[in-house]
């Protein structure tokens, strides 16, 4: 049970952070891959699983956001 004043903190599972960066790394957003990675620097190697299994790299090579 909360509480309207009370404060809940989530920590977002691997799947809502993997899909921060590739999305990050498609619109060339470099303060939230940096942020990302940050958190959980194993993510770099994570694949689009919903298209070509791509990675971060591979986003932000074929978006020209190198």
């Amino acid at each position: 049970m909360t509480y309207e004043n009370e404060k809940v903190i989530l920590t977002p599972n691997v799947t809502d952070l993997q899909l921060q960066l590739l999305e990050a790394s498609k619109s060339g957003d470099v303060d939230v891959v940096k942020r990302v990675l940050t958190f959980n620097p194993s993510l770099v190697n994570c694949r689009d699983a919903q298209g070509r299994n791509s990675t971060p790299l591979h986003f932000a090579a074929g978006y020209n956001r190198l």
